[in-house]
């Protein structure tokens, strides 16, 4: 927890403190949790496929392949540009993608 060592605006993420964590995923072909202890509270994850969800979703909702596959704009957090437009699905390096994280749109 950097919370004890560091200001908590300079630390970015919840990933790196004690605070619970919102519905995101994260990229790559091998996803690894590492927890040092037993949560004493939640510490529910969930693990899916993105080819899955993909495959799902084209064949139930093409409608929002076509939507999550257009440009969002993205909050980079003081940067500048403040904003940068990526789409949340993609296809890249021969990989399907799908990259969402709420604090990116709040």
């Amino acid at each position: 927890d950097l919370t004890l060592t560091a200001p908590a605006k300079t630390i970015g993420a919840p990933a790196y403190t004690t605070d619970k964590q919102v519905f995101h995923t994260d990229a790559g072909d091998i996803i690894a949790l590492f927890a040092l202890e037993t949560a004493a509270d939640g510490g529910i994850s969930r693990i899916s496929s993105t080819w899955k969800a993909y495959n799902e979703l084209a064949a139930t909702r093409p409608d929002l392949v076509k939507i999550l596959s257009e440009p969002w704009p993205l909050d980079r957090f003081g940067a500048d540009p403040a904003y940068v437009l990526r789409p949340l699905l993609y296809y890249h390096d021969s990989k399907v993608i799908i990259q969402y994280a709420r604090r990116l749109f709040t």
